[in-house]
């Protein structure tokens, strides 16, 4: 035993020597709150963790709320539905000059409308806007009138109608380039979209139950109904701006000036020395304007509701008549011009893609 003693030892003496005992190395952790299980110690001053095999969750996940996908391209499709109140009036001098305004036709007529628009943004901040709408009179009355002396003098002949079947349409296309600011900025951001385009406008105006006023006062029958169709087409320029307000209010507004070129022709039942159903043509170069704002609600971004008001006014230039005669005789007077005002109120949505 004694030997045994003093060879473990020597043994050990000569590892020491030798300097072949390995290096010690302590790491420093720094504390980390764990899901640990801490034992109880069996002694004063000794301790066990025991540490689970799960990863271990520090702070809890924020949910992040969907948001859309940024491709680049983004599509909006609005829909929108309302009132409409539309006036359309046209005059025509004598064959000879005389009277200035031979005949006068007026239409006003209240009118439910549809409308669509869709508009695609492009990564280089491109848009293409096409838009479109459709209404139909419910309620609203025209008038014709004859006068044998200038200046709206000695009428010899009137009428009053309804304008039940009377229509309206329009289409439009536009490409424009989006200046936007402040885009981040959570308080306001404003947006200036220069547009040019072309757009093509139809009224389809009925004249019906017509009772004659001058010289005595008769009707004239259910069976006659005059049909004047009037159709605008040609370029314009223009605008859309809005503001945002604290991410969820937007106020928006929109302003063009059109070109176009009026054509028109109407079919004048009551009178039997008139062709049918062509009774004449009208042509002119016009101008108008249309203007609209609005009040538009985020939900969020994927739809949105909004209120819009908008108003448009046409006026052509002086122009000309081809009035067709039963025998064949064509007749050509000055078309002294044709307005047109249309005020609508509408309410939809708007959704985003």
């Amino acid at each position: 035993m004694r030997f045994s003693a003093l060879y473990l030892l020597l043994f050990s003496g000569g590892i020491l020597a030798d300097g072949t005992v390995p290096a010690m190395k302590m790491h420093v952790f720094e504390a980390v709150q764990t899901d640990a299980v801490v034992a109880e110690p069996v002694e004063p001053g000794m301790k066990m963790h025991v540490f689970a095999d799960e990863p271990v969750q520090l702070t809890e996940q924020a949910v992040e709320p969907r948001r859309k996908e940024e491709s680049g391209f983004d599509m909006g499709v609005k829909m929108d539905t309302g009132y409409q109140h539309d006036t359309l009036s046209w005059s025509v001098a004598a064959p000879m000059g005389t009277p200035d305004t031979l005949t006068e036709t007026r239409w006003r007529q209240n009118m439910w409308g549809l409308n669509g628009e869709v508009l695609l943004s492009s990564p280089w901040d491109v848009v293409f806007k096409a838009s479109g709408g459709y209404a139909w009179a419910y309620d609203g009355s025209g008038n014709e009138t004859s006068y044998l002396h200038d200046g709206h003098n000695n009428a010899f002949s009137s009428v009053n109608s309804d304008v039940d079947g009377s229509t309206a349409w329009e289409a439009s296309v536009a490409l424009g380039y989006a200046f936007k600011f402040a885009q981040y900025d959570p308080v306001a951001q404003f947006n200036l979209t220069p547009l040019a385009g072309y757009m093509w406008q139809e009224q389809s105006l009925q004249l019906g139950n017509g009772v004659q006023t001058t010289p005595v006062q008769m009707p004239l029958g259910s069976a006659l109904t005059n049909r004047y169709i009037a159709s605008w087409e040609g370029a314009w320029i223009g605008f859309d701006t809005d503001v945002v307000l604290f991410e969820r209010h937007q106020i928006f507004s929109s302003f063009s000036y059109h070109w176009a070129d009026y054509r028109a022709e109407g079919q004048w039942q009551q009178n039997s020395a008139l062709q049918q159903p062509t009774s004449f043509k009208h042509w002119a170069d016009a101008n108008g304007f249309l203007t609209s704002i609005g009040y538009r609600y985020m939900a969020s971004e994927f739809w949105s509701a909004h209120l819009v008001f908008d108003y448009q006014n046409w006026d052509s230039a002086k122009g000309e008549e081809e009035l067709y005669l039963s025998s064949g005789t064509l007749l050509r007077s000055q078309l002294n011009g044709v307005k047109r005002e249309s005020f609508a109120v509408n309410m939809g949505v708007r959704l985003a893609f």
